[in-house]
């Protein structure tokens, strides 16, 4: 009997260990390893690592003597003037973050260069953003760099670049006077290999280019904000790559100190800050010269017209394309239009139907449903109809599209080639133009219509360019295709507007010369994807899913065989009568077929559910088989749960942990609990409860739930949709303290004859034996209320009668608390939205508990790594901080290595080298306050008893509840 009994208990310990890996399994399916922006998390200059008391000191003598600090720079992409005369770009955001962190006002100004240095030399200014030449390096306190600059290439628009340039003769570049860009560049380029201009006007540089006296003007790239009102100019990075750094600089010693915070500040993560405000100062500049080079018919376009309606193709990769795997549209064109919607405030909208086919879309452009489109080839045939941007999105090839087992063609194969063509597009235009002829065409809807028809040989090539490829390769993740044949014929991509957008045209015209079209188009003809492999990785856990728990099912199957077993043969010692142990017999195998169902229901759905999930490629699908699957597993879960009561109750060892407790507070947790099966199947629920009920009682208050739950769970599921349930609750009397409630759940449900009322409350017995069939259940759940009940000094009978539904009534005694006997405030009537809100506002509150833990630190003695990943992502946004030991022996050397760093221990029992008994003995020679909890999946009372004796505070049972969880470090980190 003991080796049996120590066996279901191995075979117990098991499940719960394989349980905890599924759950972990499908937990990571959700998890993800986005991280937030860095920013800046010092408030105060004083709290930044490493500032002293003496600079504090000085710094708040200054700020007694000085109402404001002035800090300036150059005219350029850094500091301009707006439109309403104010001053904008990267020195007004920096001024504001020095304002907020040095608690005084920090004032932007603009300084010509020579005004820059003279204005520091004389006081005028207290700081400056500059690059201090080498020279003066001894004159001026500087910052470690808060921005640097690149060096540009600045040009009339279509001149010819200095390396074509060159090959004829010498390039001539202007350099500003007295900067340290020429030194830079002469360093890198061959001596005499340029004719170098000086010259400090910015008008007579701009003239010079013009003219054709100069051939570029090779400067910082804030120099560029000297042509904001030019539509020809255009800026090219200087190759190699220069960059000089910018810094806060002072010419008063007195100011040492603030050049030294900011320094500190740029060390400790401000340098990251800074660079986010450059860029978003870098932005706040090209709309500034986007709104200059505006006439006012365009300003006006733009207030009346927010948002423009556009239409987009579905396929069209990598212009234009519906992402069907992230839900939503992508492409070169929206990259731009979120620059243009930056820079002008307009907001741009796709107004087609997603799967739009292009004579649809051609036509809604052409009728003005929409603005434009993103991307329509020039042809005579549209000329007049449709209107075109100067700048050109990208260039592009034809080309022939084959499979790659297919040979290359030469121009003389063409004419006997079977190719795939596709209707209305600028290619097939152009193959016509080419081959007029050509006797074997066939013409398709849409590209992926073409595509399927050259996958499965209907076609030898497809007519189409290196996007139509990069579609079928980068994003569909296809194999097998290739560039066949290349034409030496190079088109050019625009978007295009309906004839009456002339407006909209130039706005965007002006935009898109500023947006740096070439970076994004770039991205997208470099981009691949790997959607395939993130399914495969997606899958992998529904795999070791499915075999975990089908290992559960054989592991209980074996357990339900070798406990019938054994059951059988202490029956057949017991029972004299044979009819007696014939029932016995009978009642164990139904119990067995009764969990033979319970199991094999959930696994069906777990399985099917699996194989569904695999193949679905929508991710509300997958959501969807996930869901279920987790339905699926709580059942199974909550039949191991029976089990092990069950087990407790045979071997009389079901006890009671009386606690104080909120009444109210526990039947809102089994509403909650239970509300949204009511609400499925539209059932009328209704509470009422003696209003001289005491507020508060000492109690098991999770047993006494669990019963409760039981009853509402059998009333839900045996009364019909629409049916009523009631649950009243009493005091029927009380003295001493000691009072006696009474519980009621009813229904008008199926109701239960007589003969079935006599076995419900006998083990591994139902109603009659197709309820497990019809309606589910193992039929424990009465046993073990019934056990519940008696341990709290009460009975529990039913009334009913067949289709006049149950009247499930029980008594327990309880202990008044006095301290507060307020009258009880529950909700008669549960619906949806009150079950929902109890939720929300059950998570609100563990969110806030959690908050408070921040600092805190929690070690953690686990060996098995899952399990300690497990507890490190419950706890990811408690604010804890946690460090692990994988045994204990090196949680004793931890904590004994420093005494007083951790706020609270969890314990693992069993361990290598040192377990987790013998490691809190250890632990209580040197450390008697320190909360060490154990963590283990040895719930049993004398288990518990045991680690208590040893010198433990308290335990958590595994699987871990997270409520549980946060209770336990609530009760030992947050000090009342």
């Amino acid at each position: 009997m003991k080796k049996n009994k120590r066996t279901i208990i191995i075979i117990l310990l098991c499940l719960i260990l394989i349980c905890t890996l599924i759950l972990f399994l499908f937990s990571r399916l959700g998890s993800s390893d986005a991280k937030d922006g860095l920013s800046f998390e010092y408030s105060s200059y004083r709290d930044i690592p490493g500032v002293t008391a003496e600079e504090i000191a000085a710094i708040e003598t200054l700020k007694e003597q000085i109402d404001f600090f002035v800090h300036a720079s150059t005219f350029g992409t850094e500091a301009f003037l707006k439109e309403d005369g104010q001053i904008g770009g990267y020195i007004t955001l920096f001024c504001d973050w020095l304002s907020s962190l040095f608690e005084i006002p920090f004032i932007p100004r603009i300084h010509g260069l020579d005004d820059l240095y003279a204005n520091l030399n004389s006081g005028g200014i207290d700081f400056a953003g500059m690059t201090v030449a080498p020279q003066f390096s001894d004159l001026y306190f500087s910052s470690d760099p808060i921005a640097k600059r690149s060096v540009k290439i600045m040009q009339i628009k279509n001149s010819q670049p200095p390396h074509i340039i060159a090959m004829y003769r010498l390039p001539r570049f202007i350099f500003l006077e007295g900067s340290v860009t020429f030194n830079d560049v002469s360093a890198l380029l061959e001596p005499g290999s340029f004719e170098a201009i000086f010259s400090r006007d910015y008008n007579v540089i701009y003239e010079m280019l013009r003219n054709g006296d100069a051939d570029a003007f090779i400067a910082m790239d804030t120099a560029a904000g000297a042509f904001d009102s030019s539509n020809y100019m255009v800026f090219e990075d200087f190759f190699p790559l220069i960059f000089n750094p910018v810094t806060m600089t002072a010419r008063n010693q007195a100011y040492l100190p603030i050049i030294s915070v900011v320094t500190k500040a740029l060390q400790n993560g401000g340098i990251q800050h800074l660079t986010n405000l450059y860029s978003i100062g870098y932005r706040e500049y090209i709309a500034n010269v986007l709104w200059k080079r505006l006439n006012e018919e365009e300003k006006e376009y733009i207030k009346d017209n927010p948002v423009i309606k556009i239409g987009a193709q579905y396929y069209n990769y990598p212009i234009d394309f519906y992402n069907t795997h992230e839900r939503e549209w992508q492409g070169i064109i929206f990259d731009v239009l979120n620059e243009v919607s930056l820079l002008t405030g307009l907001s741009f909208e796709v107004v087609t139907d997603i799967n739009i086919e292009w004579p649809q879309l051609l036509q809604a452009l052409e009728t003005g449903e929409i603005s434009f489109v993103p991307q329509l080839s020039r042809t005579p045939a549209r000329e007049g109809r449709f209107l075109w941007p100067q700048t050109v999105m990208m260039k592009e090839h034809y080309l022939l599209i084959s499979r790659t087992d297919f040979p290359d063609l030469l121009i003389n194969d063409f004419l006997s080639a079977k190719v795939g063509l596709v209707k209305d597009f600028s290619h097939t235009v152009m193959f016509h133009n080419w081959f007029p002829n050509h006797p074997y065409i066939i013409e398709y809807d849409d590209f992926n219509s073409a595509t399927i028809a050259l996958e499965r040989g209907e076609v030898d090539v497809m007519m189409g360019s290196m996007i139509q490829l990069l579609s079928i390769t980068n994003y569909q993740e296809r194999v097998g295709f290739k560039v066949n044949f290349l034409f030496n014929h190079i088109y050019d991509i625009y978007p295009g507007f309906n004839k009456n957008e002339a407006v909209l045209l130039s706005i965007l015209d002006k935009a898109l010369v500023l947006i740096d079209i070439y970076r994004i188009s770039d991205h997208w003809m470099r981009k691949t994807f790997d959607y395939r492999a993130k399914l495969i990785l997606a899958q992998r856990p529904w795999l070791f899913g499915a075999i975990g728990l089908s290992l559960i099912i054989i592991v209980l199957v074996s357990a339900f065989f070798a406990r019938s077993r054994y059951a059988s043969k202490e029956l057949g010692k017991l029972v004299v009568l044979r009819t007696e142990a014939l029932a016995a017999s009978n009642s164990k195998s139904a119990f067995l077929a009764t969990m033979s169902h319970e199991m094999r229901t959930p696994m069906n759905a777990i399985i099917g559910m699996t194989a569904i999930g695999k193949k679905a490629q929508d991710i509300d699908q997958k959501n969807h088989a996930l869901n279920k699957i987790g339905d699926a597993s709580s059942h199974l879960l909550g039949v191991i749960n029976d089990v092990l009561d069950m087990e407790k109750i045979e071997a009389d060892k079901l006890e009671l942990s009386p606690i104080e407790f909120d009444f109210r507070k526990m039947l809102q947790k089994v509403i909650t609990v239970i509300g949204f099966r009511i609400d499925e199947k539209q059932q009328v629920f209704s509470m009422n409860v003696d209003s001289k009920m005491p507020r508060f009682f000492v109690g098991d208050d999770q047993r006494l739930a669990q019963v409760i739950t039981n009853l509402l769970s059998n009333a839900v599921k045996f009364t019909p949709d629409g049916g009523k349930i009631n649950i009243m609750v009493s005091m029927i009397k009380e003295r001493g303290g000691n009072c006696e409630l009474r519980i009621e759940v009813a229904d008008n449900g199926i109701g239960i004859s007589a003969e079935q009322q006599e076995r419900l409350f006998l083990p591994f017995e139902q109603a009659e034996s197709g309820t497990s069939r019809k309606y589910g259940g193992t039929g424990l759940g009465l046993v073990i209320s019934k056990r519940i009940i008696e341990l709290m000094g009460g009975r529990i009978w039913v009334e009913s009668e067949p289709a006049k539904g149950a009247r499930f009534i029980f008594t327990v005694n309880m202990l008044n608390v006095k301290e507060n006997d307020g009258t009880m405030e529950i909700s008669k009537t549960v619906n949806t939205e009150k079950s929902a809100d109890s939720v929300t506002d059950v998570m609100a509150k563990t969110e806030a508990a959690a908050s408070v833990f921040e600092g805190k630190r929690l070690l953690l003695a686990e060996d098995i790594e899952i399990n300690r990943e497990i507890l490190i992502a419950l706890l990811e946004n408690s604010g804890l901080i946690i460090e692990c030991a994988e045994n204990g022996q090196e949680a004793v050397d931890m904590i004994e290595a420093s005494p007083g760093k951790y706020d609270v221990v969890f314990m693992d029992i069993q361990m290598p080298k040192m377990d987790g008994l013998e490691a809190t003995q250890r632990i209580r020679e040197f450390s008697k306050k320190i909360p060490i909890v154990a963590m283990t999946a040895n719930v049993f009372k004398d288990n518990i008893d045991s680690y208590l004796a040893a010198g433990m505070d308290d335990h958590l049972g595994k699987p871990l509840d997270i409520d549980r969880v946060f209770e336990k470090l609530r009760k030992y980190l947050i000090k009342d």
